[in-house]
């Protein structure tokens, strides 16, 4: 297990499913001490890609809504992009 860095929730997902999915590339990446590296990377990709799809997301939604409306939107745009995150950098062979 990666215990000694800060790898992040995506860094942590794509390590599980690097052993899943691709369990020999896991174990080289593992052996010349690289997992830890690209899980890191992973996980700033993955929250650059967030971050900047939901701001543009909800800056083209920004209008009149209530306080309620404003916080079900932004939990919203939070799952899909979210969804689009995971299939698009965690669940790819780094």
């Amino acid at each position: 297990d990666v215990k000694t860095k800060d790898i992040g929730k995506y860094g942590h997902l794509w390590i599980n499913f690097m052993q899943e999915a691709y369990p020999e590339r896991y174990r080289s990446l593992a052996r010349f001490g690289l997992l830890e590296e690209r899980a890191v990377a992973v996980n700033e990709e993955a929250y650059e890609l967030l971050c900047g799809m939901e701001e543009n997301l909800l800056k083209d939604l920004d209008v009149e809504r209530t306080y309620a409306e404003k916080y079900a939107l932004r939990e919203q745009v939070r799952r899909i992009v979210e969804e689009i995150v995971l299939r698009e950098v965690v669940n790819v062979f780094h």
